[in-house]
């Protein structure tokens, strides 16, 4: 049995220089299971009844061509074994797009969530543009 969940950007976020902040979503593009709540909007939590999780990410940075744009996800609030993190450098191109996946075990409860920085010197957006997601596949 498997299950899946799309959640979107709903709004640029502003990520204040060099400080490690979890993008908040707003959009549920579609969900097989209820696995993301507006009132928890930063994460999609498991439910009961699968072990494993392909996780995948993407951000979108505003244009900016200045030092480095970092993300990763977290498990149950913190960096863990297996998570990637990826670093990108600043781009010329119209946008600054991070991609990263992870195929993890979980437990029922379990949570995930994508953090981000960047050391810009000043605040950047994460934005809306090339609708940035957060996917989870769920495997029992």
């Amino acid at each position: 049995m498997s299950a899946s969940s799309v959640i979107r950007l709903g709004a640029n976020q502003v990520i204040q220089t060099s400080t490690f902040t979890e993008v908040i979503w707003g959009l549920i593009h579609y969900q097989d299971l209820i696995v993301w709540r507006a009132s928890a909007p930063t994460r999609i939590t498991i439910p009961v009844g699968y072990t494993h999780a392909l996780l995948t990410a993407d951000v979108s940075w505003d244009t900016n061509t200045t030092n480095d744009r970092f993300h990763t996800f977290l498990k149950n609030g913190a960096a863990f074994d297996g998570g990637p993190a990826q670093f990108y450098a600043g781009s010329q191109q119209e946008r600054t797009r991070c991609f990263m996946s992870s195929f993890v075990e979980v437990t029922a409860g379990d949570y995930f969530e994508v953090q981000v920085w960047q050391n810009s010197g000043t605040d950047r957006e994460i934005v809306t543009g090339n609708t940035p997601n957060f996917a989870i596949e769920l495997f029992d």
